[in-house]
């Protein structure tokens, strides 16, 4: 299936990122469309992966811990530790503010 081309907001988004993190910092648009080719594959794949998971328990709500087995499962060691811990924390500061 040939994923859908970034919209504006999408890239928009990830530039306000990038100028969060590293302020002086600038990015081509042939840069920024391979960064948003491969962060919505990756979300894609944790999706497919969260719902596979889901369904296996047979159940039909998807709960963190589904997202969370989804990024181990697919995700090396530290990688996927990582990346459960800082989306948990990235999850937290959005529901407090």
């Amino acid at each position: 299936m040939e994923a859908a081309a970034p919209n504006l907001s999408e890239m928009t988004h990830s530039l306000r990122v990038l100028k969060e993190v590293v302020p002086q910092s600038g990015i081509s648009s042939r840069t920024l469309d391979v960064m948003n080719t491969l962060i919505n594959n990756i979300f894609e794949r944790i999706s497919t992966q969260a719902c596979s998971l889901m369904n296996y328990r047979n159940r039909r709500t998807l709960t963190p811990e589904d997202v969370q087995n989804a990024v181990y499962f697919l995700f090396p060691g530290k990688l996927a530790k990582y990346a459960v811990a800082f989306g948990s924390e990235a999850v937290q500061r959005y529901v407090h503010s």
